[in-house]
Order: C-alpha cells, then sequence, then structure tokens
C-alpha cells in the first residue's frame, strides 16, 4: 500500500462490492465512507466501512479520482417506433450540451496531461448519442463526461431538461410501444 500508493484519502474507489470515499489510510486498516449498497446511486449511505489494508495484495482497486477525475455516464432514453429519431438525437444533444460543456473542456485538458504519464489512445470526450434498435422501441444512449461526485445530480438535471424539451414535439414519443398501449386501453376503460 505503501508503495504502491493505489489510492489516496479523499479518492473514490470500489472493492469489489464495495465502493465510497477514502478517508483515512491506516497501518493496518482504510477508512471508507460507503456510497452505493442500497442507495440506488452514488450517494453516501451513512456508513463508514474499515477495510483491512490485506486486500491490496489480491483485489482489484477500481480508483474512480486518481489521475483523471471524471468518468462516462449514460442515460438511456426509449422511443416508440414512429418517432422522429433524429429530431429526437438533435434536441437531446443540444439539450445536453450547455450542462456537460465545462466537464467535456476539463476532462479533456486532464486527459492531455495524462498522456505524457500512460500510453492513451484516444482523447475524446464529446458528448455523443448510440442508438440501437429494439423489439418495441429505439434505445438512444446519451453518452457524456461527469465527475463522480456529481454524476446523480447531472443524471437527473439532464433527464429532466430532455423529457421536457421533448415532451413539447408531437412527432417524438418517449417509451416502448407496450407501455403506450397499457396508458391507452387504461384510458380507454376509464
Amino acid at each position: 500500500l505503501v508503495l504502491a500508493r493505489p489510492f489516496k484519502a479523499g479518492d473514490r474507489i470500489q472493492i469489489q462490492d464495495t465502493v465510497g470515499d477514502v478517508l483515512d489510510i491506516g497501518s493496518l486498516n482504510t477508512t471508507v465512507m460507503e456510497i452505493r449498497e442500497w442507495v440506488d446511486a452514488d450517494q453516501y449511505t451513512g456508513r463508514i466501512l474499515s477495510i483491512p489494508n490485506s486486500f491490496v495484495l489480491n483485489q482489484t482497486i477500481k480508483n474512480y479520482t486518481r489521475d483523471y477525475s471524471f468518468i462516462w455516464d449514460e442515460i438511456r432514453i426509449l422511443l416508440i417506433y414512429g418517432s422522429n429519431w433524429r429530431k429526437a438525437k438533435e434536441i437531446i444533444l443540444q439539450t445536453a450540451a450547455p450542462t456537460v460543456a465545462e466537464f467535456e473542456d476539463l476532462a479533456r485538458r486532464e486527459l492531455l496531461l495524462m498522456g505524457e504519464k500512460y500510453f492513451i489512445t484516444t482523447y475524446e470526450v464529446h458528448t455523443n448519442l448510440f442508438m440501437k434498435m429494439e423489439e418495441n422501441w429505439i434505445e438512444m444512449r446519451l453518452r457524456y463526461v461527469v465527475e463522480p461526485r456529481k454524476r446523480r445530480i447531472i443524471s437527473n438535471l439532464l433527464i429532466s431538461s430532455i423529457l421536457e424539451a421533448l415532451e413539447k414535439e408531437d412527432d417524438i414519443m418517449v417509451g416502448t410501444a407496450v407501455g403506450v398501449d397499457l396508458m391507452n386501453s387504461t384510458k380507454s376503460a376509464q
């Protein structure tokens, strides 16, 4: 632990299923403020974990903040077939741009600095949207960079803004064909 220095106090790490922020590194144990577990996001649970330092010898340590303080995140948006997917793609990217632009600039700069230490094959951090055809819907995934500790807040902000923008469009239906059929049959029954 002393020689390799795979993490430091303040880093966000994951060891197997345990995820949290390192509070202290002692001679025998590492103290971590837990996130996730029963909280379905990157927010604190309130539990402080004491992990024996022997884990460094036989466990993979995932460090969310060492050398690079950004992660890629994705938001999944489902459109019903027949929706104007080209328009939806444009709206989603335009809606996301102001929220993630600052992260993109900072992440690109950090990657360039990392390139001096590690072999990096790409410096691309531009927000993008990828699509896939499913049986009852078109799946769109908005991929963007964000600081790990701001992931839930930014995701919520993006989802709210995107849904608000898409709701204004008559030719874009968010959801699945099955979901719309259920909603329509419920309305008909009333």
